[in-house]
């Protein structure tokens, strides 16, 4: 029997609304689970203990404002874009070990940022080849190639694609704060691209979580229905700008 890996860099797809989810589709975190994402994508538990969410007058207040100037249809398009790659991303942090395989500069996670049309995503092996790798002291790399079966996906959208979507979503926002949030993301993209530094997508990760559940939407209502364990969306990471003033 195979164990395939198979796991999506979302940001690829999410951010430019291929992939889209339904407020109910939300899967329910345990607590252990959410304490470890404060923890892996932040670095520091304190931290994230201290930042005081805006509430939801805030937070409507806010959203009013950032969304000033902007035609509905562009509003809706960032919304979705917004919703769709940060449960997208939250779902594999959590149940899809991506921080580990986002932790492998080499891992073929990453050709999602370089590659469009059939790509590798991952490696499949056979049972009895598990314990290869510790018995013959290979590399990751070595155990992939010798007793690896390549996964197979459809990439439509490589950074260079993604970071067109988001400078277009970005050239119809008119408030500077939501501007300088977008753009954190887009040279986050960038310097994944170049780097595989696995900090740049937790950033990313954090800035859409809080965008989505606590500026375009306000998430411990307009998400909680049908979720039993709520502490995903109480987290606050404290990324966006319009806040800090």
């Amino acid at each position: 029997m195979k164990r395939f890996i198979v796991i999506f860099l979302i940001v690829c797809a999410a951010v430019s609304g291929c992939q889209k989810k339904t407020d109910g589709e939300i899967t329910e975190k345990k607590e252990d689970q959410a304490k470890n994402i404060v923890v892996n994508t932040t670095g520091s538990q304190k931290e994230n203990k201290e930042a005081e969410p805006p509430s939801k007058e805030e937070v409507l207040a806010m959203r009013e404002i950032v969304q000033e100037g902007m035609k509905k249809e562009d509003i809706k398009r960032m919304r979705e874009a917004v919703t769709a790659a940060n449960l997208a991303l939250e779902n594999r942090f959590f149940y899809s070990n991506l921080e580990e395989r986002l932790a492998d500069p080499g891992d073929a996670v990453w050709n999602y940022l370089h590659e469009t049309g059939e790509i590798v995503e991952g490696y499949a092996f056979d049972e009895d080849v598990w314990d290869k790798k510790e018995e013959e002291g290979l590399t990751e790399r070595e155990y992939e190639q010798k007793y690896g079966d390549k996964v197979y996906n459809t990439n439509e959208y490589d950074a260079d694609r993604i970071l067109r979507v988001l400078a277009e979503i970005k050239s119809t926002i008119r408030n500077e704060d939501l501007v300088c949030d977008f753009g954190r993301i887009i040279a986050d993209v960038k310097e994944a691209k170049e780097s595989h530094d696995a900090k740049c997508i937790m950033e990313i990760y954090r800035i859409l979580h809080d965008m989505d559940y606590y500026l375009l939407r306000y998430g411990q209502e307009d998400v909680s229905a049908g979720v039993k364990d709520l502490s995903t969306l109480k987290l606050y990471y404290g990324e966006l700008t319009c806040y800090k003033k």
